[in-house]
């Protein structure tokens, strides 16, 4: 007997526009991660003229610790969505999300171990549990919640930061760049050496994502659930004066921020202190992000963007793994081995080449499919049962 359609309401283009810019500055910071082994042990590349070290500069300060923030922050926004939808239909919201979680975490554990170590889904999954716990919590709990996780995060790391950066021991970078270099010579040396590494660098990671990026991505997933509640994305315009202080206090504190971050992490050997700051303060950046662009999402020139973003954002999971296979392509030893061969504009060029591709092949599938592939097999775990081939309206 074949199932009913599932009746949900109207896409909210803004959401997908909002989560296609997230995507490009996701794939902006983890070409990063495939290009230089140097990077991968906290020790920045040398640059080869002033234009590269502008690039690397403007990567760490408008790009790095804000957009999967950003990510994280629509992750929320459509928990709530999906929560409404389910609640229409009369089934089990939470079972549901299990599956999703479960699904979700699997594509994670997959991408982290056999392409890129730096993954962020499987983080998501499991947070989304707790997300899940706490669907009941009103706004101002999660509000609290959100700011302890912010709070906590930021002391710790700064607290870290003063016990073994203000003694100002000295970093033997020698042996930083011999490490470097091993690095690389095992992701370009063949496929099997370069999975091994992956696999080493999936240990090294886990710390940042369980200590930086797990609670932090909590902490936007909350503050995404209060604004879906409110429907931020959904009526902006009846929001056009919070949204005009979020992107004033956005920039007043979030790009200074920004710019003590990048200095930090790139010319001294305090990194961690600069870890601290971003943490502090990369939020405020984030949310300017979102009010900016639903801002300029409004205007003329803001309509060709949605044009541009809105489909590419609808296919994002698809987006952001195959971003990694591509990638994994031309800088490992499955494909080109172009690590370390690379300069920052040229890497920059690539990541934005790579976004136009993606926004084209958006444009075309979804003329002939109703779903991105991951999205399909995502929603299949989702509902249970082989989604339906209609045009999916969902917003989340």
């Amino acid at each position: 007997m074949p199932h009913p359609p599932v009746l949900t309401p109207a896409r909210i283009d803004s959401l997908d526009a909002l989560r296609g810019l997230a995507l490009l500055g996701i794939l902006v910071v983890n070409i990063q991660l495939f290009v230089s082994g140097a990077g991968n042990l906290g020790l920045q590349p040398e640059g080869t003229g002033p234009l590269d070290q502008a690039v690397r500069f403007l990567v760490a300060l408008a790009f790095e610790g804000k957009f999967y923030l950003l990510f994280s922050f629509l992750f929320g926004y459509s928990f709530t969505l999906q929560a409404q939808s389910v609640e229409r239909d009369g089934a089990d919201f939470a079972a549901r999300m299990r599956r999703r979680l479960a699904m979700l975490w699997i594509f994670g554990a997959l991408h982290a171990v056999f392409v890129f170590y730096g993954d962020i889904l499987a983080t998501y999954a499991v947070m989304g549990l707790v997300l899940l716990a706490w669907r009941d919590k009103d706004d101002r709990q999660l509000w609290r919640a959100a700011c302890a996780l912010f709070g906590i995060t930021t002391v710790v790391w700064l607290a870290i930061g003063v016990a073994l950066e203000v003694p100002a021991v000295p970093v033997d970078v020698a042996a930083l760049a011999a490490d470097a270099q091993g690095v690389v010579a095992a992701y370009t040396q063949s496929a099997s050496s370069a999975w091994q590494q992956n696999l080493r660098d999936v240990a090294l990671a886990a710390i940042g994502l369980i200590f930086v990026q797990a609670p932090m991505a909590l902490a936007m997933f909350c503050v995404g659930r209060v604004a879906a509640r409110h429907e931020l994305l959904a009526r902006p315009n009846q929001h056009a004066a919070l949204l005009h202080r979020m992107l004033a206090w956005g920039i007043g504190i979030g790009l200074p921020g920004a710019v003590v971050y990048a200095y930090l992490s790139l010319y001294t050997p305090m990194p961690l202190l600069g870890l601290a700051m971003g943490l502090a303060t990369a939020p405020f950046l984030t949310a300017a992000y979102v009010a900016g662009a639903l801002l300029l999402l409004r205007s003329n020139v803001g309509h060709t963007l949605r044009r541009l973003l809105v489909p590419v954002g609808r296919m994002a999971l698809s987006h952001y793994l195959t971003q990694s296979v591509v990638l994994a392509w031309l800088f490992y030893a499955y494909g080109l081995g172009w690590m370390g061969q690379r300069s920052p504009v040229a890497v920059l060029g690539i990541a934005l080449a790579l976004f136009a591709v993606q926004v084209a092949i958006s444009r075309w599938w979804l003329h002939r499919a109703p779903y991105g592939w991951m999205e399909w097999l995502l929603r299949a775990a989702t509902l249970g049962h082989r989604p339906t081939r209609r045009r999916p309206e969902d917003a989340g």
